[in-house]
């Protein structure tokens, strides 16, 4: 396979392939970057190296979500709405003590800041159509366990929900019980707690 590094990189012309598009020469070279460019930072610019993804499920189906969480403790979710009207959401599951949010539709040429309401350790937040959003939460000390992440749309009833450490219900294929376990104990519906062996039982 074949692949021009100049239609995903720097290039002369107005193409929109490019990331960023170089017009003029020599000291009057003017350098645009694209929407495309700008998309990619909404992920890169605040998900650092060694971040490990976090589950997240049940996003309207209009509406792509993902959530990592960076070696200081952070977790940062990106959602993209790909419909045509707005997304109403709600970001819970963990104890959030600040959230800074960001975003770019087709009325943005870069980055934004975007508001988002913590109420109760929740972020409640409204997608613009066709919009990226990422929302920075900070919530303490890293953790080795998953990071809850609910979302519901304005049109459709759907939940999305992740285990966090201190919820009551495991997930599906979750660790709920064994020794010195001090998670949850519960499965959701409709999965329940099988056990392995004196140190592990899981959700299935």
């Amino acid at each position: 396979m074949y692949v021009d590094l100049r239609k995903i990189g720097a290039q002369a012309d107005s193409n929109a392939a490019a990331l960023v598009t170089l017009t003029g020469s020599g000291s009057s070279t003017v350098v645009t970057p694209s929407g495309i460019l700008w998309a990619f930072a909404m992920f890169s610019r605040h998900i650092r190296p060694d971040a490990v993804r976090v589950e997240t499920s049940g996003a309207p189906s209009n509406t792509n979500i993902a959530a990592f969480q960076n070696t200081d403790g952070t977790v940062v979710v990106v959602m993209i709405n790909k419909g045509s009207s707005t997304e109403s959401v709600s970001l819970g599951g963990i104890s959030v003590s600040s959230v800074a949010a960001y975003y770019m539709d087709n009325s943005v040429s870069t980055p934004a800041t975007f508001p988002a309401t913590l109420s109760g350790g929740s972020i409640e937040a409204t997608l613009p159509a066709y919009s990226v959003v990422t929302f920075v939460l900070s919530v303490g000390p890293p953790s080795s366990s998953k990071t809850t992440s609910t979302t519901h749309s304005t049109t459709s009833t759907t939940k999305t929900s992740t285990t966090a450490s201190g919820t009551s219900l495991a997930q599906e294929y979750g660790q709920c019980g064994g020794e010195d376990w001090t998670g949850p104990t519960s499965c959701v519906s409709p999965y329940t707690c099988h056990y392995e062996n004196a140190y592990y039982s899981q959700c299935l």
